[in-house]
């Protein structure tokens, strides 16, 4: 079983990534749509702004996004809308189903990709709502406009590792104050270990003619390391001997 771990930023790392994105995404809005006034973003984690994360659900559903190789999420009101703030007084006739129009959005995202991601490239891919805006989930969000057309990304943990590497920031995370009661039952659940030595073949034959009181040698060297299972799973390795008057096994190394 794979357990997703909790992951909340503190607020001081979250800003120090907003003024960063703000000017990521500053000068990509110059460059593409040359406004003056450079759109101010929020940045939030979680559900942390529940009425911006409906907003964006909205739109996921509205097949109105792009999606880059890392796993980041560009999300807009309108695709309509962005392709006539992108042609002002141009020749090209705003139709987001011509392939003009269609390989200007996809240039626009892939712009915007780069300045936040390692991967840039635009791919399709499942995008899971529920996934990115749940508690703890280590997503982060932002909410800016474009000459009042509503735009949304997201962030996966590990593309917020790297922007945290290059800014030189600290990710001390950290479970929330209200979730540390449960982090603390959690720790004093019991869980079971069990010690897996190397299989041993027999013939039917052989297996036939066991009986009560016979000593099967078994085929694992004792200089050979047995593998710890929690709950079936691999997690330990360990050498195998004698604790007083007890078999025992000395940990040596950690699974995965």
């Amino acid at each position: 079983m794979v357990v997703r771990p909790f992951v909340f930023y503190r607020q001081n790392v979250i800003e120090r990534l907003k003024d960063y994105l703000q000017d990521q995404i500053s000068g990509w809005c110059l460059n593409w749509f040359s406004q003056e006034v450079l759109p101010k973003i929020e940045l939030f984690q979680g559900d942390g702004l529940a009425e911006h994360v409906d907003t964006f659900r909205s739109y996921i559903d509205k097949k109105l996004s792009f999606t880059c190789a890392s796993g980041a999420i560009l999300v807009w009101e309108s695709p309509q809308l962005v392709l006539k703030e992108l042609a002002r007084e141009e020749a090209f006739p705003p139709d987001e189903k011509s392939e003009l129009c269609s390989y200007l959005l996809e240039r626009l995202a892939q712009d915007f990709f780069s300045g936040i991601t390692e991967d840039g490239r635009c791919v399709e891919r499942l995008i899971e709502p529920n996934l990115i805006h749940s508690q703890g989930s280590g997503w982060l969000t932002g909410y800016f406009t474009i000459a009042e057309v509503e735009c949304y990304f997201c962030i996966p943990p590990a593309d917020v590792d790297s922007l945290a590497e290059k800014l030189h920031l600290s990710l001390l995370q950290k479970v929330s104050a209200r979730l540390e009661p449960v982090a603390n039952g959690c720790q004093k659940l019991a869980t079971e270990l069990s010690v897996e030595l190397l299989p041993l073949e027999l013939t039917l034959e052989e297996l036939l003619q066991i009986q009560v009181g016979d000593i099967i040698r078994l085929d694992h060297p004792l200089e050979e390391p047995a593998v710890i299972l929690n709950d079936g799973d691999p997690v330990l390795t360990g050498a195998l001997g004698v604790s007083g008057d007890r078999k025992a096994i000395k940990l040596v190394s950690k699974q995965g």
